[in-house]
């Protein structure tokens, strides 16, 4: 009985000698004793970073920066945050502008308080072109019920009556004036920008 638990056990022995763990083992303790370091672990893989997206603003491509000051500015209450100039030649791989143009880039930022506490919203930002050489600098293009590719700026509002009146007295164009909404809780109406984008504009009732 105990010679052929012996027999069995040289048996596991022998069969464990040759599997490649052995072999690991045997190679690992090779470079210990000749003071060799020991092969390197493949580093593992760095993990994927996670997609991530936000929107920081609309930007909105304009010949007349002073009307859109006017509407954003003036009327909606809006503050300026950034305006900088940009260089033309390199603003030229982008925009349609001669090296003589002279490009502003603003940013407007809206902020008020609402039942609940204060509220910031999205921002809107200007490429101004003055470009007295560029055929398009004294061209106004209609303006048009949304079609394909156009953006609606959809801003809530405070005195919401009172911007209405303003804006028609600036002689803005409004596809239709302030009315109840569908569901009964906010009035909204819609105008024109000066650059031919629809702007919504809504009041919690």
């Amino acid at each position: 009985m105990f010679t052929n638990s012996m027999e069995v056990s040289r048996h596991a022995r022998v069969r464990f000698m040759k599997t490649p763990l052995f072999f690991a083992i045997l190679s690992l303790a090779a470079s210990f004793v000749s003071g060799a370091e020991p092969p390197a672990a493949a580093p593992a893989p760095a993990p994927e970073r996670p997609t991530q997206s936000i929107l920081l603003r609309a930007v909105s491509v304009t010949y007349d920066i002073e009307r859109s000051l006017l509407f954003y500015r003036d009327i909606l209450g809006q503050e300026v945050v950034e305006d900088a100039p940009l260089n033309p030649q390199r603003s030229a791989t982008w925009l349609e502008v001669s090296p003589q143009a002279k490009v502003r880039f603003l940013v407007l930022r809206g902020k008020a308080e609402y039942p609940g506490g204060p509220i910031t919203g999205g921002r809107i930002a200007f490429i101004a072109i003055d470009d007295p050489q560029h055929p398009l600098s004294g061209v106004k293009l209609p303006n048009h019920r949304g079609v394909h590719g156009d953006m609606i700026l959809p801003h809530r509002v405070a005195n919401l009556d009172g911007i209405v009146r303003r804006l028609k007295e600036a002689g803005f164009e409004f596809l239709f004036e302030p009315r109840v909404t569908p569901s009964g809780l906010s009035r909204n109406c819609m105008v024109y920008d000066p650059n031919g984008h629809i702007v919504e504009l809504f009041e919690l009732k």
